[in-house]
């Protein structure tokens, strides 16, 4: 039997590309894909002609702060160590590594857009039928309604997300203290 040449402190002469150690099926990629139908560039226009270092574009903040809700609500100094760990949040950030400073400033400013991306997941995963809506009924009894069952399934699954958004939050100012 031979063994194969320990390759630990071997340098690589092309850039890997992450695309190919992530899963083709990994949800990373529709995260990436929701990210890509929000409008970011309003916000973006926010740090044109400012003076300082260059901001990093809310598109790759969204995605990171999607994928962290999406991983159960993670804190902002966690999304910024998987983007030096993590090879799903590595491609998310582009292989850049924004503070957890950084990240948790747009959690609190650009809330509007993450709200807005949390419908778009929801609008998304109910189309692709990522999403079962199962038919839940307690008696007979009817009763006049301006809603439907999709919308009450939405509004349900938008308040999930937005407590894991709030932990994470808390989570910030607990790993602050």
């Amino acid at each position: 039997m031979v063994l194969r040449d320990d390759t630990i402190n071997q340098t690589m002469l092309v850039p890997m590309d992450l695309m190919k150690l992530i899963p083709k099926d990994h949800p990373r990629y529709f995260i990436k894909n929701v990210a890509d139908y929000i409008d970011c560039s309003k916000a973006n226009r926010e740090f044109a002609d400012t003076p300082g270092e260059f901001a990093y574009p809310r598109e790759l903040l969204l995605r990171l702060v999607l994928m962290s809700v999406f991983d159960g609500g993670l804190s902002s100094r966690e999304i910024e160590r998987r983007t030096q760990t993590d090879v799903g949040y590595m491609y998310l950030a582009g292989m850049q590594h924004p503070s957890y400073r950084t990240i948790l400033r747009f959690k609190r400013d650009y809330s509007d857009l993450i709200d807005e991306a949390f419908k778009m997941t929801i609008k998304i995963a109910t189309e692709e039928d990522l999403v079962k809506i199962h038919h839940v009924s307690v008696d007979g009894t009817k009763i006049k309604a301006k809603t439907s069952i999709n919308k009450l399934t939405n509004e349900q699954q938008l308040k999930i997300m937005k407590q894991h958004l709030e932990k994470s939050i808390k989570l910030d100012e607990e790993e602050d203290e």
